[in-house]
């Protein structure tokens, strides 16, 4: 009998690869922590490359993940999106045309968000919430862009 699976033949490995693997895995995390986190810091463009190919493979998972990580914090998430709403009223001028904005917001094609070309929190500059400085970008561009302008 095999050990790791019962249906193969006594004469076969003690011990299959993934099983073999798992239990090396298990027997040297830290080790392998620190060599995975020594990678992504030595290869920090290629590590981003590598998380957004794969979220785009993988857009049912990342959309569940993000769910889930929701309802864990949903006291931060909220607090976050008052932040958001509070910025944006706070970057709002008196003379913005609001039904502008909002025609803007209903008439986003499918398959795309509305983007601030300034970012309204950037690091460098904050823009302004006003027709000038919407656009239309893909999600994965505007994933790309995040609160960056002119990079």
């Amino acid at each position: 009998m095999n050990k790791c699976h019962p249906d193969k033949p006594f004469f076969a490995k003690a011990m299959c690869q993934s099983c073999y693997n798992a239990n090396y895995r298990a027997k040297n995390k830290t080790y392998l922590d620190a060599l995975t986190s020594k990678w992504h810091k030595d290869n920090k463009d290629q590590a981003n490359a590598n998380k957004i190919a794969w979220a785009l493979k993988n857009p049912d998972k990342v959309k569940e993940t993000k769910r889930a990580y929701v309802q864990r914090n949903l006291s931060s998430y909220r607090a976050m999106c008052a932040k958001r709403h509070a910025s944006k009223m706070q970057r709002t001028p008196i003379w913005a045309d609001l039904k502008a904005i909002k025609e803007f917001y209903t008439n986003c094609p499918a398959g795309m968000e509305v983007d601030h070309i300034v970012p309204m929190q950037g690091k460098n500059v904050s823009g302004l919430h006003v027709l000038s400085n919407l656009q239309y970008l893909t999600k994965s561009e505007n994933a790309k862009k995040h609160n960056k302008f002119g990079e």
